[in-house]
């Protein structure tokens, strides 16, 4: 698909920064999510006409007289060997190439503005809870007799009601692509201000166990049949911060131990596959390790 030129790109980059701006305030209420589908809506009208007869033809000839420019000659059109010997994308080789190209600039603009503005009502009600005491928490309860820790109440409430009045108002693929976007960076944001900036004591690894698996992951259940696939590095944290002390202990040494090592020779990628971490390089691991106070001895920082 042919890409906006910069002018372009930058006119409809401000267009988008206009209407969001002049929407300030109850966002969901504004005309932003409207705006989107109708953009959507144009955006599957035009790839629909692009694949009729006479845009076709139009769109043979634009690109004879194009090549003009170029060649002396020009051949005479044959519709039946641009169908027969092309391998058309219907998102690309169409009259409305450009066309379609800026609506889709502009739409994800204004997806994007939707997603961030999510986002940081999150993080404004998530600041309580990312600074909890997680290493001086109660020790003892059984994980199923655990409830969501008080102060992320309020970003589960907003989270929860925004993507709920997103799902209503946005076309169902749109809604999709902002509930994905949102899910990928609030792993990101609870991941690095919440884990990375904490250590935890068995009951506070536990107790982010529960609000993750028993809370934020359903929330998200109601819009896709896989929610931890959007969750990677808060899903693999509470398994690093959950393990026996001594399996943590005997994992950490050995991925300490076994750093430089490459080839068949280096099997920590199975040993983290082996108790469900996919995603985090060794050092990545080792750093979530060491977020647990009871491992204190030769603790090492790792970039």
């Amino acid at each position: 698909m042919s890409s906006p030129t910069r002018a372009q790109a930058s006119i409809f980059g401000a267009s988008a920064g206009i209407i969001v701006n002049a929407e300030e305030g109850d966002y969901m209420e504004s005309k932003i999510p409207s705006v989107a589908n109708t953009l959507y809506y144009v955006e599957n009208v035009l790839v629909d006409w692009g694949t009729m007869l006479h845009y076709l033809n139009l769109y043979y000839y634009k690109n004879q007289i194009n090549d003009a420019e170029y060649d002396a000659i020009l051949v005479s059109p044959n519709l039946s060997d641009f169908d027969d010997h092309i391998n058309m994308d219907l998102e690309s080789d169409t009259l409305f190439a450009e066309t379609l190209s800026l609506y889709r600039h502009f739409r994800r603009d204004l997806l994007a503005g939707l997603a961030e503005a999510v986002l940081m009502e999150v993080r404004k009600r998530s600041w309580n809870y990312r600074r909890e005491r997680w290493a001086f928490m109660k020790v003892g309860k059984e994980f199923r007799s655990l409830s969501l820790t008080p102060s992320a109440c309020p970003m589960f409430e907003v989270l929860s009601k925004r993507l709920h009045q997103l799902q209503k108002k946005l076309q169902s693929k749109l809604f999709i692509a902002v509930f994905r976007n949102i899910a990928t960076q609030l792993d990101t944001h609870l991941f690095e201000d919440l884990v990375l900036d904490n250590r935890f004591n068995d009951g506070g690894a536990l107790q982010f166990k529960f609000d993750i698996t028993r809370n934020l992951l359903p929330l998200f259940a109601h819009y896709t049949d896989m929610p931890a696939t959007y969750f990677p590095q808060l899903s693999e944290s509470y398994v690093l911060l959950n393990l026996a002390k001594g399996s943590a202990l005997l994992l950490r040494e050995t991925l300490l131990a076994l750093d430089g090592t490459t080839g068949v020779e280096d099997t920590r990628g199975k040993m983290l596959k082996e108790i469900g971490v996919n995603n985090f390089s060794p050092k990545m691991a080792i750093k979530i390790l060491n977020q647990r106070v009871d491992i204190t001895i030769n603790r090492v920082n790792v970039d």
